[in-house]
């Protein structure tokens, strides 16, 4: 029924309450909507972060991938690089003298280089054996900057599918 304001004007009130909702199977549908958007992004992220590998890396590129784990974590995904080789690759190795560990077990060695061979021993000049190191590849990082973007398309489309 219209009321007058002090005004003289006339004003309507609608009250209008919600639909009844059941809270819980509302929760259970959001929280499975989430896991399935984890696991395409774990998905997504993975198959970026093999993409760029092989952009970039050659003959390491294997090793390095079967170094890398990516879970699923409750905020989202976890990527671990493990073993000498793909941490090295990610990131980056400085110089080292490789002398101490070619002649770890005594004598003199013969090692195969370009097409022909050279010795090394103890009594070798210290500065002969040394490795230029690997510049870091920093792989990850080029993955967590689009990793926004992957997430953004996968929840948003996600949660548009989900009826309360």
């Amino acid at each position: 029924m219209a009321q007058q304001k002090p005004t003289g004007q006339p004003t309507l009130r609608v009250v209008i309450e919600p639909p009844e909702v059941d809270w819980a199977a509302a929760e259970a549908k959001i929280e499975a909507a989430i896991q399935e958007g984890l696991r395409k992004f774990r998905d997504e992220i993975e198959q970026l972060w093999h993409q760029k590998a092989n952009e970039q890396l050659n003959t390491t590129v294997n090793d390095y991938l079967r170094g890398l784990s990516i879970t699923i974590t409750r905020d989202g995904v976890e990527a671990e690089i493990t073993g000498f080789l793909p941490v090295a690759l990610e990131g980056g190795l400085p110089t080292f003298d490789m002398k101490p560990g070619l002649t770890a077990r005594g004598g003199k060695v013969i090692i195969p280089i370009n097409g022909g061979f050279r010795s090394v021993s103890a009594k070798s000049p210290s500065d002969s054996w040394w490795h230029p190191g690997l510049q870091a590849r920093n792989i990850g990082e080029q993955v967590k900057k689009e990793a926004p973007k992957i997430a953004k398309k996968i929840f948003g489309e996600l949660l548009r599918r989900v009826e309360v």
